[in-house]
């Protein structure tokens, strides 16, 4: 009888034994008389006894029977502590055996005394315990799936009690709890089985491997790392298969053509220095005996800072100012550039984020010339494209001249126009203009007009024309060459220009070609008694020309650079018209006489008077008939040099002393009329005062203060 009691299997048996020899009540009872159990787990011996009454039972004993020799379990050393007696004094001799091995396998038998000597009595047969493992049998072990399997728990005695079975895969509990299951195999039923008897559980049996073949499945690529790839990392892709036998060859596929192969455990594909031509669709197939399955495809994205960027322009001929133009920046970048940036001679212009690769001038100016290159980015870096020349040509402007010296421009010097201007292609002919006509062209680089050892004749209003291909201009103002230079080709010139009359009126005119206009004129007349000066103006005019103004005359001009004289003009007039001049001096001699005599009687007077200082202005007497020139003493009216005799003019002659007196000066001439005679001729003198002294007569006395004037008027040559 099996019972489950404190987790343990209990086995009571109920024998028959013998009692005391003779004697009726006496029993030892066990059933069943076998007893199957696990091994390991704990068992029950179950077993009643009887005895007569009044007897009582003082001792209880069991024994190991090994070839029908009993040994007393508490002597046995193997057993301590694995046997209890759970039964008592009345009646119950069960055991409990517990951590049941194989060397337990054998035959127990009880014994108990009374308290009347003799009174004992061993149950004979005792029970026969079996010890058992679990065994699991795969029937076959090795199958194909769709094949059929049977799982067997085998043990080596029939468990007492029937006891439920649990099956296990993979340490998994399954549902089927029979001692033998079969079932068609599948890629899921292989694996490691155990059994175990239920409750039981920590008891299983040893495992047993079912193998069941098939093809790969579940086939899958995995990439490492499984993050960004970026250019030059290395990269492994693994290509993972379920299959059984294992998988025999590997194939890689990139972009749905094969790139590698490997036969045995190469489920593994490494890219060292990934480059970005390795992009693409990447799958494997995996292969065994029992066939063959492909992975899904996966990505293979290789990351990369912005190459080969570049910079074009469209048009890409000519660029005309005031057209459109429009530059784009080309770049292979993964992820594609997220930053555009635009320079222009090293200085950011433009800048965009996104898909800004083009950058538009319209209406393009000058000014927009320049080195220009684009920088793009992404996350992974940045470059620059090369520079390309935008060259905007336009026709020339913003033409001018300059001059050099910039000063004053002095004749004979060197003066060079710069002609400037504006212009792409730079411009290609140069044509001077001097007063609206062309006086110089050059092609190329002739930007300067120089005139060298410039005369007077170079002044005049410049300007400067420029051309190239696309149009001309004139320079936005004409210039003024202004040449200065010293009075030249001065000259006399009188009017009026025939034959001069006595009386009428006579013009000198001084010419002269200076610039700055001349500043001073200065007149001279020439005779055979010098040379002094006779007026300040352009003009030496005579209303009523005498003779006297006859005479070689010449003018000097004068401006801030210097001074020319002219060459010398002989005025002279007809003789017919002598005896006219000839009248002109009598009476003018005969009223100078009478204006000397009235002279002399002041001054006799005054010296009578003692007077100590005299002075005596003489007054011009004119009247119809004459003219008087006077002179305050000891300084001439005319220009003519002290001593000299001017014609017409009445001189005095000053003395601070007395006079000194011999006897052989016996008559001093004070004053004279005299006409001077025509060249070859003599003086004709017309009147003269004259003072006649005795040896005897005293001294002058006159003081050295008073002044006396003596007159000659005279005509003379000059």
């Amino acid at each position: 009888m099996l019972l489950k009691k404190s987790g343990s299997l209990v086995v009571v048996l109920l024998l028959t034994g013998s009692g005391v020899l003779g004697q009726a009540g006496w029993s030892v009872a066990h059933s069943p008389g076998t007893v199957c159990a696990l091994q390991g787990a704990s068992v029950v011996l179950p077993c009643t006894y009887t005895y007569p009454s009044p007897y009582q039972v003082m001792k209880t004993i069991w024994f190991r029977v090994i070839k029908n020799q009993e040994t007393n379990l508490e002597l046995l050393s193997e057993y301590s502590g694995h046997w209890t007696y759970i039964g008592n004094r009345m009646n119950n001799c069960s055991l409990r055996i517990t951590d049941l091995k194989n060397s337990y396998a054998l035959e127990y038998r009880f014994r108990f005394e009374t308290d009347i000597s003799g009174g004992r009595f061993t149950g004979k047969p005792g029970v026969q315990l079996l010890v058992t493992d679990l065994r699991v049998m795969v029937n076959p072990d090795t199958v194909t799936d769709g094949q059929s399997v049977i799982l067997t728990c085998n043990t080596t005695c029939t468990l007492t009690g029937s006891p439920a079975f649990i099956w296990y895969r993979d340490g998994s509990p399954l549902s089927f709890t029979s001692q033998e299951h079969q079932f068609t195999a599948s890629r899921e039923d292989r694996g490691s089985y155990t059994c175990a008897v239920k409750g039981y559980e920590l008891l299983p049996s040893s495992p047993v491997i079912l193998s069941v073949t098939y093809g790969p499945k579940d086939t899958s690529l995995s990439v490492s790392p499984s993050g960004e790839i970026v250019e030059g990392s290395s990269v492994t892709l693994t290509c993972s298969s379920d299959a059984n036998p294992p998988v025999q060859r590997y194939t890689w596929f990139k972009n749905n053509r094969a790139v590698a192969s490997w036969t045995g455990s190469g489920l593994n594909h490494t890219i060292t220095k990934i480059l970005s031509e390795d992009s693409g669709q990447y799958y494997c197939e995996a292969r065994n005996q029992n066939g063959a399955e492909n992975s899904a495809a996966v990505t293979i994205d290789v990351q990369y800072p912005p190459r080969n960027t570049s910079v074009s322009v469209s048009p890409s001929g000519e660029i005309m100012a005031g057209s459109s133009v429009t530059l784009t920046c080309s770049s292979d970048a993964n992820p594609p550039v997220q930053r555009y940036t635009w320079f222009k001679n090293n200085r950011a212009v433009a800048s965009w984020t996104g898909s800004g690769l083009n950058h538009t001038i319209t209406k393009i100016l000058s000014e927009d010339s320049g080195q220009y290159y684009c920088e793009t980015q992404n996350q992974r870096g940045t470059q620059n494209s090369s520079a390309v020349t935008i060259d905007v040509q336009y026709a020339p402007k913003n033409t001018s001249i300059s001059v050099s010296p910039s000063g004053e421009i002095m004749a004979g010097s060197s003066v060079t126009l710069t002609c400037s201007s504006d212009a792409n292609p730079p411009v290609q002919r140069y044509t001077w203009f001097k007063n609206n006509r062309a006086v110089a062209s050059w092609t190329g680089s002739g930007l300067n007009h120089t005139i060298t050892n410039i005369v007077s004749e170079d002044s005049g209003q410049y300007y400067c024309e420029t051309r190239n291909q696309h149009g001309t201009q004139n320079s936005s103002a004409a210039v003024t060459v202004d040449v200065q230079f010293a009075p030249k080709d001065t000259s006399v010139s009188v009017s009026p220009s025939g034959e001069i009359v006595e009386g009428r009126s006579v013009n000198l005119t001084c010419s002269s070609d200076a610039n700055p206009s001349v500043q001073n004129y200065t007149w001279y007349k020439k005779n055979e008694t010098g040379v002094w000066q006779a007026g300040s103006a352009p003009n030496l005019n005579f209303p009523n020309f005498r003779s006297w103004n006859r005479g070689q005359y010449y003018c000097e001009a004068q401006n801030r650079h210097g001074a020319q004289n002219s060459t010398g003009l002989t005025v002279s007039y007809a003789a017919v018209a002598n005896y006219k001049h000839d009248l002109a001096y009598i009476i003018t001699g005969t009223c100078a006489l009478a204006a000397l005599l009235i002279v002399i009687v002041l001054a006799v007077c005054r010296r009578c008077h003692s007077v100590k200082e005299a002075k005596l202005n003489t007054e011009i007497l004119q009247d119809a008939a004459c003219a008087v020139y006077a002179n305050v003493p000891g300084r001439t009216a005319s220009t003519a040099p002290p001593g000299k005799t001017v014609p017409g003019t009445v001189e005095a002659e000053h003395s601070n002393a007395q006079r000194p007196h011999s006897q052989d000066q016996e008559e001093v001439q004070y004053a004279s009329v005299q006409k001077p005679a025509p060249p070859g001729e003599e003086d004709v003198q017309y009147a003269s005062i004259r003072f006649s002294r005795s040896g005897a007569a005293p001294r002058s006395t006159v003081p050295t203060s008073e002044a006396v004037i003596y007159s000659t008027v005279a005509k003379g040559n000059t």
